[in-house]
């Protein structure tokens, strides 16, 4: 008999969380499996799971911020959704989710005595993590605990995560379990290098120009601001070298970049692609894959840029360190700091070989310890094990 599956999540645009909810919602069997995905909003996320005729299920009170009334109705939603739909697994990804998600499927497994329910969450990076004030990260370190309690299983997708749940859920809860990604069908060197800065050339032979690229959501926790200010620093140090920098992303943080790029006096270098469809088959077209980051989970743009064999520079947050050791299969630099930033990425352009070698290791390294097939194939075990709570 099929288990009813439902996905939570906050908001149904496309990021982190959304592909891995994606990934496991279209590779779980469905021989085995009934499943549905519950989000706030409407996005790609939706568009993409239709392609397979995965139901969907719009919360559209649900959003990131706090707002207390709306919190309280996206909990009513969540709860009247499970009690329609009567899922034997819950898994919540992202924090709000995470929270509203918990509270409505402890009540509704309260609700349903003789049933076996699974309520599972997946820690895509904790919110206590974030650049927020003491008393916030306090509060939210708190509230994560208390909701741990009432979760069955508590998904980490890397290393540090995995240290910090260590500190407030009960171990036995605990499975760590690194994202995977397939490799993305991509496409001709030369072919992305036209579509990604054709129009921008200048007489050069486009061959000539080093491509500086990344694929973020253009947010806060992304650091891009260092990332411009980082390539100003190379237009000055290095004053022969031609180059472009390509962010492939769209986000609220546009016109904000926008502004930053025309005070560093950019405009020029940095183009601001916005949002592509499968923006990971571009990659090959990049001579640097930079990812300035604040916070992040286990990055899909930086395994997907490993995929692809490039070489990349990156700040040591989040799960990063574990896709990347410093020096073999890239370069790892502090957060917030555009002269490291900028050394790293000279450095790579600098020495093409060693550049070489870095790429070439990153792909090693993804093939052997980040396959989609065991993320998937560890999270059905997961689904079928006894229930930690018991």
């Amino acid at each position: 008999m099929k288990k009813k599956l439902i996905f939570v999540i906050t908001k149904a645009g496309w990021g982190g969380a959304q592909r891995y909810v994606y990934d496991l919602a279209v590779g779980l069997p469905r021989e085995k499996f009934e499943i549905a995905v519950a989000g706030g909003g409407g996005g790609l996320l939706w568009r993409k799971l239709a392609e397979y005729k995965i139901k969907v299920i719009s919360i559209p009170c649900l959003y990131r911020d706090i707002q207390p009334i709306k919190d309280i109705m996206s909990f009513m939603g969540l709860l009247r959704v499970f009690w329609r739909e009567r899922p034997d697994i819950i898994h919540l990804n992202s924090t709000k989710a995470g929270a509203l998600g918990t509270a409505a499927g402890f009540l509704y497994k309260l609700l349903n005595p003789g049933k076996e329910i699974k309520i599972v969450f997946t820690a895509h990076g904790w919110i206590f993590k974030e650049n927020l004030p003491s008393f916030k990260k306090k509060l939210y370190l708190f509230l994560s605990r208390i909701i741990s309690w009432l979760q069955d299983n508590v998904i980490t997708i890397s290393q540090i995560d995995l240290k910090e749940a260590r500190r407030f859920v009960t171990q036995r809860k605990i499975v760590f379990i690194p994202n995977g990604a397939s490799i993305p069908n991509f496409l001709d060197r030369e072919q992305v290098r036209i579509k990604l800065i054709g129009q921008h050339r200048n007489p050069k032979n486009i061959s000539d120009i080093k491509i500086i690229g990344t694929v973020a959501e253009l947010i806060s926790n992304k650091g891009l601001e260092y990332l411009i200010s980082a390539a100003a620093i190379i237009k000055k140090k290095e004053s022969s070298l031609d180059f472009k920098v390509i962010i492939i992303g769209e986000g609220k943080e546009r016109k904000r970049l926008e502004k930053i790029i025309k005070s560093e006096n950019m405009t020029n270098e940095i183009i601001l692609k916005g949002f592509m469809p499968d923006a990971g088959k571009y990659l090959k077209g990049l001579d640097v894959f930079v990812l300035p980051s604040l916070k992040e989970g286990l990055p899909y743009a930086v395994l997907e840029a490993m995929q692809a064999g490039l070489p990349i520079a990156a700040t040591g947050v989040g799960g990063i360190p574990d896709l990347l050791e410093n020096e073999k299969e890239g370069l790892l630099v502090p957060p917030k700091n555009k002269e490291e930033l900028s050394e790293a990425i000279i450095k790579i352009l600098r020495n093409p070989a060693n550049a070489q070698k870095m790429g070439d290791a990153a792909r090693l390294k993804s093939e052997q310890k980040f396959r989609l097939y065991d993320m998937i194939r560890r999270t059905e075990d997961l689904y079928n094990s006894k229930s930690k709570n018991k």
